[in-house]
Parts: C-alpha cells; structure tokens; sequence
C-alpha cells in the first residue's frame, strides 16, 4: 500500500473518485428506500420509487403475484433470461452502478500495482479491465446470492 500511495497522486485521485461514486449511489439507494417521499426522486417519475414486486409476474385476471414467485422474463427467441432488475427501478440500477464503481476502484489498485498507465486506445488496457470487472463482478453476484437465497434464510 505504502509503494501505491508514492507511485502516483493520479491513481489515488481516480481511485477517490471511483469510492466517492459508490457512496453516492449508495446514498442515492438509501434515500429512494427510506425518504422517497421527501426527496429528490419524488419529482423524476414512478422508475424512482421502489417497488420489489415490480420484478415478478402478477396474474393477468387478478393482479396479485404469481406464487412461488417467478421473474419476469425476456422472450428472445428460444432464450428466455430473468431480466435484470436494473430496467425496473431506479434503487436496483443504484446498487449496480455502486458494486460496478467498487470494482472499478479495486481495479484501479491492479493497474497502479502492475504501474499500467491506462490508455483509451490500447486493446489490451480494456481487456484487462473487462477481465478484472467481469471476475469482481461474476465473484459478487455468486456470494450475493448465495447468502440472500441459502445461507440467511430460515
């Protein structure tokens, strides 16, 4: 830690940058869950309030959830993916944009320990940051679900 902090102000800066986004988007989730009413997102529309159930599929006669509950799904084809909460609610593209803004700060670690100046126009520069996001972000969503669908449930 004592090498990264002397081999450059630049990496410390975007580094800050990228937490200080996180934090945002984190306060950006807490305030939709908790002080929607009297906040900023009341005035954007009906994307900002949070609502759950707006990711599973109601009945069409009675309007209640389908039980056991089931995601609402594309119809692509022969491919049929869960769809991602991110296009229901503005609280579940907050907390992805946090998670993906805390990878991009341990990715911003890798490149200063590897002292990788990253370029915009070397290939090699986005294949090791997609790499690096892809990992964190496969490894995050594995332990995430592992907990919210097993490991803390009665």
């Amino acid at each position: 830690m004592v090498s990264f902090i002397k081999g450059s102000w630049k990496d410390l800066l975007i580094a800050t940058i990228f937490i200080s986004l996180a934090a945002t988007f984190s306060a950006s989730q807490d305030t939709i869950e908790h002080h929607y009413s009297t906040s900023i997102f009341s005035k954007l529309g009906s994307y900002f309030y949070h609502d759950w159930t707006r990711l599973y599929e109601r009945d069409p006669d009675t309007g209640e959830l389908i039980q056991p509950l089931q995601r609402k799904r594309w119809h692509i084809l022969f491919w049929h993916p869960a769809i991602h909460p991110i296009f229901f609610d503005a609280w579940h593209l907050c907390k992805s944009a946090m998670i993906f803004m805390f990878i991009l700060f341990g990715a911003t670690f890798v490149f200063a320990k590897e002292r990788i100046v990253f370029s915009w126009k070397k290939l090699k520069h986005w294949l090791l940051l997609l790499i690096l996001v892809g990992c964190y972000g496969v490894a995050w969503i594995l332990v995430f679900n592992l907990f919210y669908d097993y490991l803390l449930l009665l």
